[in-house]
């Protein structure tokens, strides 16, 4: 699904890199009341481990290496 989020393009590419974010986040199993509340300080990118380390307030969330196996790149998401 985020793979098929365009990249670029007004409004729809702004609305689809915010969105490609909040499903990436939502993998690791963070509420939506948390996700709400990340800001970008809170996003790091590990491009060794293709991976996205969130800094949340109770612990440190990672995405799963499921997402990649779907398709998904955290860390291109990220750079988005």
């Amino acid at each position: 699904m985020i793979t098929r989020l365009p990249e670029t393009g007004w409004p729809a590419g702004l609305f689809a890199r915010r969105d490609a974010m909040i499903l990436t986040l939502a993998a690791t199993g963070l509420t939506y009341t948390q996700i709400a509340a990340r800001r970008i300080c809170d996003v790091t990118a590990d491009p060794v481990a293709d991976a996205l380390h969130v800094d949340a307030v109770d612990r440190i969330a990672t995405i799963p290496p499921g997402l990649v196996a779907a398709g998904s790149c955290p860390t291109r998401v990220h750079r988005r």
